[in-house]
This record gives structure tokens, C-alpha cells and sequence, in this order.
């Protein structure tokens, strides 16, 4: 739920801040790795290199103001969108995969979308505003930035990463 809210789909709110808002990426996606003890939850995003550092502060801001606001129209829209939506996958190998992460990974039995339905709508918003809580903070966070120019110094970024961390709770390291 998390993922459609921040990342993933039309209005997701960083999807909407940079590149709907700000005009500075054709697209922001987001992933999740499911391993036995642990998840991933990955976020990447493409911009020009003039833009990054300012894309990095403006996608940490949004990522904390998204946390902090989180409401029952955000949860609604989520489970709405998988409602309306004809499947909650691309394709059947996609839907296989998920399958296999949860069923034999997870050990959830939960594979039909109308189970998958009736568990979102379980959730509560508090629920979500802690589980975002404890996913997105500095101490659970990897920032990689890949770039390869000489418009942006190194130590730049290393400035920026260190913002992106102390706006989203964190000390600056």
C-alpha cells in the first residue's frame, strides 16, 4: 500500500512532485525484494544532472511530508485503485512471482486479489504512518546516486545525502 502511495501509479506523491510537479523525470518507480528474514524497498528515479541536487532535497521533503500527512483518502485511493484495476499485475509472470514471494517466501496464503482487497482493507492509517515511520528513516535508508559527469561535484552529493537524511529524521552524518 505503501509503494502506490508514495511511488507507484498516477498521484503517487513523489511521482507527482517530480515529474508532474517539477518536470524533472519521465517516471519514478519503486520495487520491493522480499527475502526470508527481511525487504527491500526500492525507489529510483532518472534526472538531469542539473537537476539532481535539487531533485534530492525535493524528494526527501516530500517523502517526510508524505509520511507525516498520510490519510484515509490515501488509503481509499490505494485500495480503490486495486479495486477498479483488472489485476494488480502487468502480466501472469509478474503475478507468478508474487505468488512465490509471499506464498513460499512470506508464507502468506493471501494470492487472490479479492483476499488481497479484503486485507487492505484491514489496514488502518495508523498502521501505515508506522510502518512508513519505521521503513523510512535514515538508519533503514541506502542512498546511492549514480552519475557520471562533471557538472556536479562528488562532495556536493555527499551534502545533499547527508540533507536528504537529517530532513527525513536523521542526524547529519
Amino acid at each position: 500500500m505503501l509503494m502506490n502511495i508514495f511511488v507507484n501509479g498516477d498521484g503517487a506523491k513523489l511521482q507527482w512532485k517530480l515529474k508532474d510537479k517539477k518536470g524533472w523525470t519521465g517516471d519514478v518507480f519503486g520495487s520491493i525484494e522480499n527475502f526470508a528474514n527481511f525487504a527491500r524497498f526500492k525507489i529510483d528515479y532518472a534526472v538531469e544532472e542539473e537537476d539532481l541536487p535539487d531533485s534530492m532535497i525535493c524528494f526527501a521533503k516530500t517523502l517526510q511530508k508524505a509520511k507525516e500527512n498520510l490519510s484515509e483518502k490515501d488509503r481509499e485511493e490505494v485500495i480503490g485503485f486495486h479495486t477498479f484495476q483488472p489485476g494488480l499485475w502487468d502480466d501472469s509472470c509478474e503475478y507468478n512471482q508474487y505468488i512465490a514471494e509471499n506464498v513460499f517466501t512470506q508464507g502468506s496464503s493471501a494470492y487472490e486479489v479479492k483476499e488481497i482487497i479484503r486485507q487492505y482493507e484491514n489496514v488502518t492509517v495508523e498502521e501505515l504512518k508506522q510502518l512508513a515511520n519505521e521503513i523510512f528513516t535514515p538508519e533503514n535508508m541506502s542512498i546511492s546516486v549514480g552519475y557520471d559527469s562533471w557538472y556536479t561535484k562528488k562532495s556536493t552529493l555527499e551534502k545533499k545525502c547527508r540533507k536528504m537524511r537529517k530532513i527525513l529524521g536523521g542526524q547529519y552524518l
